[in-house]
């Protein structure tokens, strides 16, 4: 990384850390003053306890600023976010392209210091999603049948190096 890109990347890594720690009121007038806010997020946003509005500001600007100011999460991602920050348990069931993947990514962005898992059955996707997670600094590795059976790796994985793991079925066990 040349010396550019690493001022870059540090000062991206300061932006996302004073978000998370920034109160409610300091959210709220970053979103509307940075942020596109059409009507129908700004009622979502408005109807939620002081919790999850916390959460839901907190996510969206965690991720329209490490997605370069591009991409403001939808509802469902919000929701689906607030839900897993509840402990509760998440299922979604969306067509391709609707934006699954960034529901994975919104909890590592909101907590980069924990391990997150998720099953995927399809090589290719698995690719495909390793490859978006490393996009937005999320370090991913996938887990499957061609994953090499090295040790050091193995350790890395438990140890917990990689944020985010995503499995094929019926391969978590035996490694650990």
């Amino acid at each position: 990384m040349d010396p550019n890109e690493l001022s870059i990347y540090l000062e991206l890594q300061q932006t996302l850390h004073d978000i998370r720690h920034k109160p409610l009121d300091d959210l709220f007038a970053l979103a509307l003053d940075i942020m596109p806010c059409d009507d129908l997020f700004l009622d979502f946003i408005n109807s939620l306890d002081e919790k999850h509005k916390t959460l839901a500001l907190k996510a969206s600007l965690l991720v329209y600023f490490a997605s370069k100011c591009k991409i403001v999460p939808r509802i469902f991602q919000l929701e689906a976010n607030n839900a897993l920050e509840d402990g509760r348990d998440v299922l979604i069931d969306s067509g391709t392209g609707s934006g699954k993947t960034l529901c994975q990514i919104i909890p590592n962005l909101m907590h980069p210091t924990t391990m997150s898992i998720s099953i995927s059955p399809l090589k290719r996707l698995q690719i495909l999603q390793v490859a978006e997670l490393q996009s937005w600094g999320i370090n991913a590795i996938s887990i499957n049948e061609d994953t090499p059976n090295i040790k050091q790796l193995w350790n890395h994985i438990r140890d917990g190096y990689f944020q985010h793991l995503i499995v094929r079925p019926g391969l978590s066990r035996g490694h650990w």
